[in-house]
């Protein structure tokens, strides 16, 4: 299945003229709403309530029993937290713009739809556990509901940092079941190695690491709001890509001739979780690595085009590896 939200879009503008065309839609979107993940069935269920384009237009078309349906499948993908905020947009004080979306998907005459619907939002936390699905992001812009400590004083941009050797990631758990009395935390462990090239040779900068890598807690966001938690990591070489600090770091007899510099990391990130404090057991684990890849061109250090990455996955052979060369990435199975 592709995008699952185009799917229903081109669901949705078919145009249907016998049952057998109706029972083909409904199989067809219930296929497709089944493909949406716990952020696109959010935002999926608020422009059905809250804006008037033609998805949405079209989504008013169907019958009403197809309607609850797809929306009940909507409601049971999202987060406590949302489903709670859908219910009281839905069911609290004014005329909000939910209600005025939720009168026209579900008039009067259809009341018994409407309150299977509601029913079906903020209901009270099961007493099974949470579980976390991780998402490794490293495009665009940090989350906006992420408030780990260390997202304000970091550039809001995910992936290679142009400016300086730095690669920057963001992982995002995305939190199902949430209760009162469950806490989250996260943890990481690494194998990192650096060189830099001197002719045609490979010296190591540093000796290998290889352990826990969670000194702080500013760079994480336990607070599962919006039914999001978050961890964020900047590994790399610091200063300036025209002038690394890893330069002072080079023996002084190899610091005129040195002309690239390599900094290798793998990372497996893992959430566990604790309910009614019980002890912590593991929720979820991602694996993933980086590269940043400094070059002396014309006089001038650059990061190697090509070369630089944040991505899920992992370096096979680093630790064993006696030059970057020897190091290939594996994407995540």
């Amino acid at each position: 299945m592709g995008d699952p939200v185009a799917d229903i879009e081109v669901q949705l503008r078919r145009s249907v003229a016998t049952q057998e065309q109706a029972n083909a839609q409904r199989k067809a979107l219930n296929d497709s709403f089944a493909g949406l993940n716990q952020d696109q069935a959010a935002a999926l269920l608020s422009k059905l309530f809250t804006q008037k384009d033609a998805l949405t237009l079209n989504f008013r078309r169907l019958h009403r029993a197809v309607r609850l349906e797809l929306l009940l499948r909507l409601a049971n993908k999202l987060g406590t937290q949302t489903s709670q905020n859908f219910r009281d947009a839905l069911t609290g004080g004014g005329d909000t713009p939910e209600k005025q979306g939720l009168k026209v998907i579900f008039p009067e005459y259809t009341k018994a739809q409407r309150d299977k619907f509601l029913l079906s939002l903020g209901k009270a936390p099961a007493s099974a556990v949470p579980t976390v699905v991780l998402e490794f992001r490293n495009k665009d812009h940090f989350s906006l509901d992420n408030e780990a400590l260390a997202v304000k004083a970091a550039p809001d941009l995910l992936g290679p940092l142009p400016d300086t050797g730095i690669n920057q990631m963001e992982l995002r758990g995305i939190v199902t079941g949430h209760r009162h009395d469950a806490e989250y935390r996260f943890d990481r462990m690494i194998e990192q190695k650096t060189w830099y090239r001197v002719g045609s040779t490979w010296k190591p900068l540093h000796g290998p690491l290889k352990g826990r890598d969670n000194r702080h807690h500013n760079d994480e966001d336990d607070h599962p709001d919006n039914d999001h938690i978050y961890s964020i990591d900047t590994p790399g070489f610091t200063g300036p890509v025209a002038k690394p600090d890893l330069l002072g770091s080079v023996p002084r007899d190899d610091r005129a001739t040195v002309d690239a510099a390599v900094f290798m990391m793998n990372a497996t990130e893992t959430v566990e979780i604790s309910v009614a404090k019980r002890p912590f057991a593991a929720a979820a684990s991602l694996d993933w690595c980086t590269v940043t890849w400094l070059e002396k061109a014309g006089g001038t250090w650059r990061r190697k085009a090509d070369w630089n990455m944040i991505e899920a996955g992992t370096l096979n052979g680093l630790m064993d590896a006696n030059s970057p060369d020897e190091v290939a990435f594996l994407p995540p199975p």
